[in-house]
């Protein structure tokens, strides 16, 4: 049995430090109008704030929803391991609340950070 240590991407750990530190970044949704990018995956910070400058629209975020996080906790269940799961901020997301919903009767620590980007990386 082990420990998976599981955060959004609203903590600003890269993919490339997640699997050097062994833990799980899930991506959260950013849209410029209709285009959507998965945070860290299919955008970086530095184009992020590129597409900032040069766009007339602002970016909107979408939380991760329950089934999303389900997935990865049963999966973790599934191979007999137990998850810490650390949130962005429940008072700036739903992401807390669709961990919760998802984690009912799983092996899951949930962890709301009350942080975003550097609060929550420290965590």
């Amino acid at each position: 049995m082990a420990i998976r240590i599981i955060t959004d991407s609203a903590s600003d750990i890269t993919q490339e430090e997640a699997r050097a530190w062994g833990i799980q970044v899930m991506p959260l949704r950013t849209l410029f109008g209709q285009e959507e990018f998965l945070d860290g995956v299919t955008i970086d910070h530095r184009q992020f704030y590129q597409r900032l400058v040069e766009s007339d629209v602002l970016p909107t975020t979408s939380q991760l929803t329950p089934f999303q996080y389900e997935e990865v906790f049963q999966a973790a269940a599934d191979a007999g391991d137990e998850v810490v799961c650390i949130t962005l901020s429940s008072k700036l997301s739903g992401s807390f609340q669709s961990a919760s919903m998802a984690a009912e009767g799983l092996p899951v620590v949930l962890v709301d950070s009350l942080n975003a980007t550097v609060g929550q990386r420290i965590q």
